[in-house]
């Protein structure tokens, strides 16, 4: 019977060992999610703490940009390097897709109206072209058309006329071949026919 009581305390020491164990790494996981719990947090916190930095700084450009404090100067002057770039650009986008924008809050313009849905900013007026500067830069340019035009037939003309004589020899020989007719099968089956 000492073998089966030995057996007995064996398997309850085993069985506690194994309930400690889970236990432990229970509590182990319950920590460590916990854990990346409070470090999600932390992360959305330092996120949030980073906007109002940025809201506060563009705050500040907007208020100070005129007169900006001397430490600041070269980060508002970057600034507004970074504005321009970015309003050519835009420029550049809308011209291609053939698009008016607003010049004061870039918002995409409907094709008919005459204020900015979005901040009631008044329609630019389109640019007047002066017709008799196109006009006389069309004719200019129409000219000198025509003279290089007259200047490449006169050099092909040259060009062919000493061309001329070494194509005309090829001409002969092709002449004194005789040519031979287009052999067709078509004509070939009709003639066995017949």
């Amino acid at each position: 019977m000492a073998f089966i009581d030995d057996l007995g305390n064996t398997i309850t020491r085993t069985g506690q060992k194994i309930s400690q164990t889970s236990q432990s790494m229970a509590k182990k996981m319950k920590d460590m999610a916990e854990s990346s719990n409070l470090k999600m947090q932390v992360k959305e916190e330092e996120r949030q703490l980073k906007e109002v930095y940025a809201e506060i700084g563009e705050m500040y450009c907007n208020l100070h940009n005129g007169d900006p404090e001397e430490a600041l100067a070269e980060g508002i002057q970057k600034i507004e390097e970074i504005k321009e770039r970015i309003t050519v650009l835009k420029e550049h986008i809308s011209k291609l897709d053939n698009v008016r924008v607003c010049p004061n809050c870039s918002a995409k313009l409907p094709e008919k109206g005459m204020f900015c849905p979005e901040c009631g900013t008044k329609y630019p007026e389109p640019e007047v072209v002066d017709t008799d500067v196109d006009a006389e830069e069309l004719k200019e340019a129409k000219e000198a058309e025509v003279i290089l035009e007259e200047d490449a037939e006169a050099e092909s003309g040259a060009e062919t006329v000493s061309e001329a004589q070494p194509d005309e020899e090829p001409k002969q020989e092709a002449a004194a071949e005789p040519e031979e007719e287009p052999h067709d099968e078509m004509s070939e089956q009709e003639t066995t026919e017949e």
